[in-house]
């Protein structure tokens, strides 16, 4: 029974600002570094002190996450700056982002002349780098400002109901009220989180991919193909793209299409 005193916390905390390459935007961008801190708690009281887990830094233009570590970076900026200024953040350790801009720089001249395992590759990039984002926000149940207040609203529901029913001694009446207000609460949790889906196709998945996958010109067979890959690998990001979602990728990957 001792170790249910105990309790694992996890928050994150900003670390600052930093320029690197986002393989969603395909081009240099600005992060936010995150740290991820670990606490263990006592009876809610926090002890042992805080123990860094991880880093992490998320692009500001496309929101994608991406590991990372801190050490490569030779200035840390505290706040935003024009990306101009914040290059000075580049890591210079390793040639891996010259020889990404030259790969770059060959896809906007001409992407018919990349090899087909090249090509393959970089198709199935943003799936994979999407992936566990996918994951996280599926998984991950969460109410906005209007969602919230709409689920107090059932909550206060119930709450009178129940009230009334305590005074009435729960006649026949009560007890319709309270089923169909717990009935109410149940179907808008249900529709808050297939709409909190939809929204997050919507919003980010398929614009991102589209993003990543335009300068590529990437035909609709590719697409399918780099699909069935995921699948196959069993990957959850595979599994959202139906008929109807993988129509809507096509449809944004032609949009500002040259």
């Amino acid at each position: 029974m001792i170790f249910n005193w105990f309790q694992d916390r996890y928050f994150t905390r900003n670390s600052g600002y930093v320029a690197d390459f986002c393989k969603i935007c395909r081009k240099t961008s600005r992060f936010q570094l995150i740290q991820l801190n670990h606490q263990i708690l006592f009876y809610h009281l926090p002890v042992f002190g805080t123990r860094i887990t991880d880093y992490f830094k998320c692009c500001m233009k496309c929101k994608t996450t991406y590991a990372a570590e801190p050490r490569i970076y030779p200035v840390l900026f505290e706040k935003l700056e024009p990306l101009e200024e914040m290059l000075r953040s580049l890591p210079k350790h390793s040639g891996e982002i010259e020889e990404r801009m030259m790969i770059e720089n060959l896809i906007l001249q001409s992407p018919d002349t990349i090899s087909q395992d090249l090509r393959m590759k970089l198709l199935r990039e943003p799936f994979f780098i999407l992936s566990p984002e996918v994951n996280t926000r599926l998984n991950y149940f969460s109410l906005d400002s209007y969602g919230f207040y709409s689920f107090t609203f059932f909550i206060f529901l119930v709450f009178m109901t129940l009230s009334q029913g305590w005074l009435t001694n729960f006649s026949n009446d009560i007890l319709i009220q309270l089923i169909f207000a717990c009935a109410a609460g149940f179907l808008f949790i249900v529709l808050y989180k297939l709409s909190q889906r939809i929204r997050f196709i919507m919003n980010f998945l398929i614009p991102n991919l589209a993003t990543a996958l335009r300068p590529l010109k990437s035909a609709e067979e590719e697409i399918q193909i780099v699909i069935s890959q995921m699948k196959a690998k069993n990957l959850k990001i595979g599994r959202l793209f139906s008929n109807k979602n993988l129509i809507r990728l096509s449809q944004a990957l032609k949009k500002n299409q040259p």
